[in-house]
């Protein structure tokens, strides 16, 4: 198989190094490598910490099981997700409710000194 490099740091090469020291094999976790660079350094050394705790000749997939690890951080890790609601199914204001908050100022002074009745806009006037 062809193995594609991908930049990690030191910290991270080191960890490596004592799991290929453990019988690991790069290609036991290839697939998983670019995953893995997308975390900060110290994550990465985290998830490989607790790859290492696990006995690996139980696991079927090591790369499933540390893609497995990675996920649960990513997780952790990642932004909240926010639901987006299209402006499109938001109710429309109408009326003064529609102006922006300036005019709506304005507005509400001219209705004060009696320059604007309150049902005016509404009626189109």
């Amino acid at each position: 198989s062809i193995m594609t490099t991908v930049p990690l740091p030191a910290t991270t090469q080191a960890k490596l190094a004592e799991l290929y020291g453990k019988g690991l094999t790069p290609e036991d976790i290839a697939d998983c490598m670019q995953h893995l660079s997308a975390f900060e350094p110290n994550i990465q050394t985290e998830v490989l910490e607790k790859f290492a705790e696990v006995d690996w000749s139980t696991l079927k997939s090591k790369a499933g099981f540390l893609k497995g690890i990675m996920k649960r951080y990513q997780a952790r890790t990642a932004p909240p997700v926010t639901t987006y609601i299209p402006p499109s199914t938001l109710p429309k204001p109408t009326g003064v409710a529609a102006l922006s908050a300036p005019a709506q100022t304005v507005l509400t002074g001219l209705e004060a000194i009696g320059l604007l009745l309150a049902g005016d806009l509404e009626a189109g006037v």
